[in-house]
């Protein structure tokens, strides 16, 4: 067909056809010329180049299988696929990242502005100095999280990843690709944490502060009754009065320790227990045991 137009006409031809040479393998030509004609506008000769571009035809087939193998699995990780040429201010977003924040394919201008005017103003000083590390060399991977206007009017947010692939001969960067994974769920899952951490935290405080608070208050009244008993038994006492005192010291002592405890579990919440050694007499320990519960 590319013939008979230039037989008929008056255009070059430049084509690239598939052939089945001698032996029956398929090569691909590149064949490009044009045609002689006489006064009468009559075509006298035909006249060409053919260039054998079988390996250059084959590398694209592989390039663009290798293309649509990447992109369906980035369809399948939910991730979109973004290509910035940073010389031009242009930026190529994939129908996937274009899918998360509901837009259709043709309703994102390729142009950074563009896309710059959907990121929340909080985060954008955030995401500006993490652009500018990567693209002066100074971080080898360019990896932030920012909120992004859906189509819905609501905010999303992006984890964004991407690396320089091309520097100019200065070493500037004119080239940067990378992917978009939409996070909210993670981010939303992660503050829920953070909020129940936190006020876990605080009724453990408190927990720890009520406790601490009534120790004290229960000591106050328990040292009124540890000094009664100490001036009861300076008086004159028979031994089965000093006896039952003693009874009631000892249990007085046992309330104490008890409230000394509880301060105890204070201090391990805050972290601040510490263990100490002391001398005690077994026998007398045992020995209060048994008159506590002799009855």
């Amino acid at each position: 067909q590319a013939l008979s137009d230039l037989i008929a006409g008056d255009a070059s031809f430049d084509e690239e056809l598939e052939l089945v040479i001698a032996n029956g393998r398929r090569v691909w030509i590149h064949t490009m010329g044009d045609v002689d004609r006489n006064a009468d506008g009559v075509p006298v000769r035909l006249y060409g180049v053919v260039q054998d571009v079988t390996a250059r035809r084959s590398l694209e087939q592989r390039l663009r299988e290798s293309e649509e193998r990447l992109l369906h699995a980035l369809d399948g990780a939910n991730d979109g696929v973004w290509d910035w040429n940073s010389r031009k201010s242009e930026i190529h977003f994939s129908p996937r990242w274009k899918n998360i924040l509901g837009l259709g394919d043709d309703e994102l201008p390729s142009h950074v502005s563009d896309w710059h005017a959907r990121i929340h103003e909080d985060d954008r000083s955030r995401l500006a100095e993490g652009l500018k590390a990567a693209l002066d060399g100074g971080v080898d991977e360019y990896r932030e999280e920012y909120r992004v206007r859906h189509a819905d009017g609501g905010w999303r947010w992006i984890l964004s990843r991407g690396k320089v692939v091309d520097r100019g001969p200065r070493g500037e960067a004119e080239r940067m690709v990378g992917t978009h994974t939409d996070v909210t769920e993670e981010v939303r899952m992660r503050d829920e944490i953070v909020a129940a951490r936190e006020a876990a935290e605080a009724a453990a405080q408190v927990k720890a502060d009520f406790l601490a608070t009534m120790s004290h208050e229960i000591r106050t009244p328990m040292n009124g009754v540890m000094g009664m008993i100490a001036l009861l038994k300076q008086g004159g006492l028979t031994e089965q009065q000093r006896a039952y005192f003693e009874t009631i010291e000892r249990s007085a002592d046992a309330l104490l320790l008890i409230i000394d405890d509880i301060l105890d579990f204070t201090k391990i919440e805050a972290g601040r227990l510490k263990l100490g050694r002391s001398a005690f007499s077994l026998r007398d320990s045992l020995g209060s045991i048994e008159a506590l519960f002799s009855e």
